[in-house]
């Protein structure tokens, strides 16, 4: 449950909640006012997602410290939430980009939720959603916090893991 629990709290702030203030912003034309200031567009934007993916970091870190402390000190949680909230800005970023209305981006929102949920479960019984599974943060994600949260202790996998994590 720990680890469902973290993988929302950063998929939340990290990925709903910068999608959703974006698109706000720009329905209602603040961020045409805020991209006319001096500030250069690439500089709001790496801005915004900073600030998402900070906050998305503390709060699982917060998450995993109200369970167990002592986790808290671990580089590989610490690695594997980095890469996490990292991970859901960039995906977030790119829809953003292709998306235009608010509504809809409450929609893909959703939708990104559940069509993970469907490749997940269906990839336990049909290859192509395995090999589809590959390409989800969440397939590597979820199984490292998994691995960090049980106490498993430090081996190569884990930095391999997150290392795939991080080039995916």
């Amino acid at each position: 449950v720990i680890t469902g629990l973290v993988a929302f709290a950063l998929y939340l702030p990290a990925f709903n909640l910068f999608i959703t203030s974006t698109g706000e912003e720009r329905e209602k034309r603040q961020l045409l006012a805020l991209l006319l200031t001096p500030v250069r567009p690439l500089e709001l934007v790496a801005s915004k997602a900073i600030f998402y993916a900070c906050g998305s970091l503390i709060v699982s870190l917060i998450v995993v410290g109200l369970y167990q402390p002592s986790m808290v000190l671990d580089p590989r949680l610490f690695l594997s939430v980095l890469l996490g909230s990292v991970g859901y800005v960039s995906i977030g970023t790119v829809l953003v980009s292709f998306i235009r209305r608010q509504t809809t981006i409450s929609t893909v929102s959703m939708l990104y939720l559940m069509g993970v949920g469907a490749i997940v479960s269906l990839a336990k019984v049909l290859f192509v959603f395995n090999w589809l599974r590959m390409f989800l943060i969440e397939n590597y994600l979820y199984r490292l916090l998994q691995q960090i949260l049980t106490g498993e202790p430090a081996n190569r996998e884990h930095y391999i893991a997150i290392a795939e994590m991080g080039f995916l």
